[in-house]
């Protein structure tokens, strides 16, 4: 039992640093508005029907739509936790509808996040209001939304933690301090363990569903099956591709060698109930099926469509993606360890080498934009058989220390690179460095060019009162801009997957040379371990960089 609270209390610690990195704050209002007056204006036009309209407002090019600086001083730096926040801004409870208008993501989390925000309300430590200027009057209010609601992420890594250790030692006695190190350090799982979004509450479920299968591998209990299922189904609800872990069920019941009688039987309770347990946590699907597949199309095609014709090359990309993920000592690491399991293959295990080969296969015949958190479900499984097989390992007395040499090593080198990270949450964001610099370098009335509506994910907020804000809607008009204008360029506008950081910097310098623009200021903040020339994109989220140009009659 001490271990347990062990492994839960300095789980949530260690994560919880840095929580509150990127959340408005009452002190940013300069950078948006510096009297009532102008408070008003940023407002205007943002009512209670608009915000109610917003998602379809958003995906269209209506004049109705407005810019979209206009809401950075109630967002986060993470350009996906506000979507949360929209979506339950838009269900009216009064009325018993509970449609968030929002299908890109099923809707567990964000009633879950709903919830949680309703019983905080009643209990005075927030306050909710359909009249949104108070937020953009108190950002600070708006941030305890974001702040609790990152809070329910991290209890959903830590449960995945403790629920990582509880099968690690179910599959090999004395391995769960293994696994607990390898997933606490890992700074993929680390980064997204204190956001406001789907990823790790879809894992949580999922690794929940594993628990449940191996109990029922034991003991053949249909109970375990059926909440296994049940497991997977809010998974799916929580996000789709989390489905792919059902087909773990039908495997598992023929390796029971059951008649064809019952392995049907089993096999089709169990989908029903998953499939159930999905409508239960997004009823909207049914309700509102129209809107449900606009979304989930759009989804669907944007993210990656499966595609069975290139696995040569999309087994090049995976590979590039873990390498930079994880950098080649690591990845090298754990390739060794799963090749060496393969000779010591375990009936135990079996079920972890099923789920790790099912997701593998969603991402090896998936095309599309490759995000860093897309490979996140891949490492419960790569952990879990690395723990097991050290385990294995530890038995052969010439292999033993190199074995925890080795280990210890990438702990080491995982830690530092997530201490890295802390040290860069727990200072100050390049976006706000810049802003500040700006607000103090910039007389009133200075002309400052975007190259599309700013967004506080991608560029620094700057006041559209105080100075001349031309925004361009195209790169060539920046040609006709008229001396002693200022140019302000975030790396997080160009969509980063793997390619070089330095090299897209230079082409931009160049490009902005053409144009009469010379760099005068570069704002980047760096890990002092995480430092990469090629990354993939969500990754950069906490460390963009931001270039600050000056046109005169001498650039050109």
């Amino acid at each position: 039992m001490l271990k347990k609270i062990i492994i839960i209390i300095s789980s949530f610690l260690f994560i919880s640093t840095g929580i509150k990195w990127g959340l408005p704050k009452d002190e940013y209002k300069e950078f948006f508005y510096r009297n009532e007056q102008e408070m008003k204006l940023l407002i205007e036009g943002i009512n209670k029907n608009y915000i109610e309209k917003s998602w379809q407002i958003s995906k269209t090019k209506f004049l109705t739509k407005l810019e979209r600086h206009r809401f950075n001083i109630i967002r986060s730096f993470h350009p996906d936790e506000e979507n949360i926040l929209k979506s339950i801004s838009n269900m009216k409870p009064e009325k018993f509808d509970f449609n968030p208008h929002f299908f890109e993501y099923p809707s567990f989390y964000i009633y879950t996040i709903a919830a949680v925000l309703k019983i905080l309300s009643f209990l005075k430590l927030i306050y909710i209001t359909s009249d949104i200027s108070f937020y953009f009057e108190n950002p600070d209010q708006i941030a305890k939304f974001y702040l609790f609601g990152r809070l329910i992420t991290l209890i959903f890594a830590v449960l995945t933690i403790f629920l990582l250790c509880e099968i690690s030692e179910k599959i090999k006695k004395g391995s769960y301090l293994i696994t607990f190190f390898l997933i606490l350090f890992s700074p993929l799982f680390f980064i997204n363990s204190t956001y406001m979004t789907v990823d790790i509450p879809m894992l949580f479920w999922s690794i929940l569903s594993i628990f449940f299968l191996i109990v029922y591998f034991e003991n053949l209990k249909e109970k375990f099956l059926f909440l296994s299922s049940m497991s997977i189904g809010f998974a799916t609800g929580t996000k789709y591709p989390a489905i792919i872990f059902w087909f773990l069920i039908p495997i598992i019941l023929l390796l029971k060698n059951l008649s064809m009688k019952e392995f049907l039987k089993k096999s089709i309770i169990s989908f029903f109930i998953t499939i159930i347990s999905f409508f239960i946590t997004t009823p909207y699907s049914i309700f509102s099926f129209n809107e449900f597949k606009k979304d989930f199309l759009y989804q669907y095609t944007t993210r990656g469509t499966p595609n069975f014709l290139f696995f040569t090359s999309n087994l090049k990309n995976i590979i590039e993606d873990l390498i930079l993920i994880n950098g080649k000592f690591i990845t090298i690491f754990f390739a060794s360890i799963f090749v060496f399991s393969l000779f010591k293959l375990k009936k135990q295990i079996f079920i972890i080498y099923i789920g790790l080969f099912l997701y593998f296969l969603l991402l090896l015949t998936t095309s599309g934009f490759k995000y860093a958190r897309y490979y996140l479900p891949l490492y419960p499984f790569i952990i879990l058989i690395s723990s097991h097989t050290i385990k294995e390992i530890e038995k052969i007395r010439k292999l033993k220390f190199l074995i925890y040499f080795v280990f210890i090593s990438v702990i080491s080198l995982n830690l530092l690179k997530t201490v890295s990270i802390i040290q860069l949450r727990l200072s100050e964001d390049t976006r706000i460095i810049s802003a500040h610099y700006i607000d103090k370098n910039l007389k009133e009335k200075t002309k400052i060019v975007f190259l599309k509506s700013p967004w506080i994910f991608e560029v620094c907020p700057v006041n559209f009162f105080k100075y001349n804000i031309t925004i361009v809607e195209k790169e060539e008009e920046l040609t006709n801009i008229p001396d002693n204008s200022y140019l302000v360029i975030g790396e997080l506008q160009y969509f980063l997957t793997k390619n070089s950081r330095n090299k897209i910097e230079n082409e931009i310098i160049k490009k902005m040379e053409s144009y009469g623009f010379s760099l005068i200021k570069k704002f980047e903040k760096e890990p002092f371990l995480f430092k990469q020339d090629k990354i993939i994109h969500d990754m950069l989220y906490v460390c963009p960089k931001i270039f600050l140009f000056y046109k005169n009659e001498q650039n050109v």
